[in-house]
């Protein structure tokens, strides 16, 4: 991990009032039964990602049509020039989407603000895997309120 990407951090949870002496390896919110996860990019050096869990198709990933795989990579080609989000579906049927953004080029407001665009898009793609009744959008692995913000699984992680 970069100091870069550590004062970015850093920054970012001092501007939410927590006070924190390690910050660990990424930055970890749930919200609305979603999650977002900051983290270095771990590939793409000087860039951070940003990942929104948005449901879990569970068992039903298997049963997934391929007119909805198409529409899920038609939604995926169409706005690749107009955003950076990309959607995913995992082997073990999570759904999210991803962005990365340089760290040079990124502050605490800016890093919020792309937390709350993930989670109005999660959001739109959650209502949508509900109109093709796949799954059970919003199934997360958060329960219930988040964890304190120092401490707890997974290590490494602040979470808020």
């Amino acid at each position: 991990m970069s100091d870069q990407f550590n004062a970015l951090l850093r920054n970012f949870a001092q501007s939410k009032g927590m006070q924190v002496d390690d910050i660990g390896q990424a930055i970890e919110f749930v919200a609305d039964d979603m999650s977002v996860v900051v983290l270095a990019h771990p590939w793409m050096s000087g860039h951070l990602l940003i990942e929104v869990h948005v449901a879990d198709l569970g068992a039903d990933a298997g049963s997934l049509s391929s007119g909805d795989l198409l529409l899920l990579h038609q939604l995926n080609e169409s706005s690749r020039f107009e955003h950076d989000w990309v959607i995913t579906i995992g082997v073990d049927g999570s759904v999210q989407i991803h962005c990365a953004r340089p760290i040079s080029q990124t502050d605490a407001s800016s890093l919020e603000a792309l937390m709350g665009d993930g989670l109005e898009r999660g959001d739109s793609l959650r209502e949508l895997i509900a109109s093709l009744g796949q799954g059970t959008p919003g199934a997360t692995s958060g329960q219930g309120a988040p964890e304190p913000a120092i401490g707890g699984p997974p290590p490494h992680m602040l979470r808020a």
